[in-house]
């Protein structure tokens, strides 16, 4: 039978149903289609729960299959699959021991929840009712939510208006969420650090005083309650990360015992070269690049004059983008770009900045 349904407007839905077949409808369920998802390691039954998708293109399917033992017999896990093509492909983005995913819900294409039971409480097995939540689009879950009062009874189904705010249901019961999980709520910081810019990082928890809050990275950080429920990280980056990624990771442990949320990512490190006296430069500008004609390296300078998205690309006598060498945000400021064409052929190449609604090429010679 068919045991996860969803729509995202009145004509596009998806079903699946206790194997591994997928329906897909485009005319509001009047005609649907039923696409295999094959190239799995289960054996026997496999089940799938329930699916969620946020447009027509991106969903994602928990379910629970087998597979061997090497030791013998099988072994089971809950599974977290991901499709970008409308449900005609899948691909397996996690798996879980020892617990069982029922349903999902996306809030967008990183946030998360799902709902279940878990095998395990306090050293007493059974299956109870549980939550758990993404911050990366299904691959890494952190449970938020255990009931202890729910043996034997997990949740089947789920409806959140918000993180905090929701629906959950189990057997015989609607449980309501106003504002239960004691962990991270919202993250700012930039993909990019831009040294000699000190690092900062803030985010939000609910209920503060039931938390301890611990931070980490390759270099010292501090954390710091600045109101209620927001948390300041800081730090010196040094020098010796210019060009690299480092993980920062923050961690969340509720006080009360049971639960611990954590959330990273991995944050590049660039040079601000330098500002204007004034503190920021007065104007885009693309410099030309040096020296020219180059063999094989050549630097290329560019300034903006306010944070902004910036794009700085190679293309070819043609006019196709052959290298991307800036993709990012940035801080107003005057940056270096180094280019090494080893790879390429003796020609003339072009560069192109486009910087909030600004746009400038340049032309260069490369000499072997």
């Amino acid at each position: 039978g068919i045991l996860g349904i969803q729509f995202v407007d009145k004509n596009n839905g998806w079903a699946c149903d206790w194997s591994t077949r997928f329906l897909r409808t485009t005319n509001g369920g009047k005609h649907w289609q039923s696409v295999i998802i094959s190239n799995l390691p289960f054996i026997g039954q496999f089940r799938a729960n329930g699916i969620y998708f946020t447009d027509k293109l991106n969903g994602w399917l928990v379910g629970m299959g087998a597979v061997p033992n090497p030791e013998g017999g099988t072994n089971s896990y809950s599974y977290i699959f991901r499709t970008t093509d409308g449900g005609f492909t899948w691909n397996i983005i996690n798996k879980i021991d020892l617990v069982n995913f029922y349903n999902i819900q996306m809030v967008d294409s990183q946030y998360g929840l799902a709902v279940g039971e878990d095998h395990w409480y306090n050293g007493t097995f059974g299956a109870y009712g549980t939550i758990w939540e993404t911050w990366d689009g299904g691959f890494t879950w952190n449970i938020v939510y255990k009931n202890p009062a729910s043996y034997y009874h997990g949740y089947y189904g789920i409806a959140f208006l918000n993180r905090g705010y929701g629906l959950v249901a189990g057997l015989g019961d609607v449980v309501k969420f106003t504002n239960i999980f004691p962990f991270i709520s919202k993250v700012f910081y930039l993909d990019t650090v831009h040294y000699p810019v000190p690092f900062t990082a803030t985010f939000e928890v609910s209920d503060a005083d039931k938390v301890a809050v611990t931070v980490s990275g390759p270099f010292p950080l501090t954390v710091k309650l600045e109101s209620a429920n927001s948390y300041k990280i800081s730090g010196e980056v040094p020098e010796s990360l210019v060009g690299k990624d480092f993980n920062f990771s923050i961690k969340v442990e509720d006080i009360r015992g049971g639960v611990t949320n954590y959330t990273s990512t991995s944050i590049h490190v660039d040079r601000l070269v330098h500002v204007e006296d004034n503190g920021i430069p007065t104007e885009y500008s693309l410099s030309q690049n040096y020296p020219n004609p180059f063999n094989p390296s050549t630097t290329i300078s560019y300034s903006v004059p306010t944070s902004c998205q910036v794009r700085l690309t190679v293309l070819d006598i043609l006019g196709r983008e052959i290298v991307t060498l800036v993709d990012e945000q940035k801080f107003a400021g005057t940056y270096e770009v180094n280019f090494t064409a080893s790879n390429l052929p003796s020609g003339i190449y072009f560069y192109r900045l486009t910087a909030g609604t600004f746009t400038n090429t340049k032309k260069m010679t490369l000499v072997k």
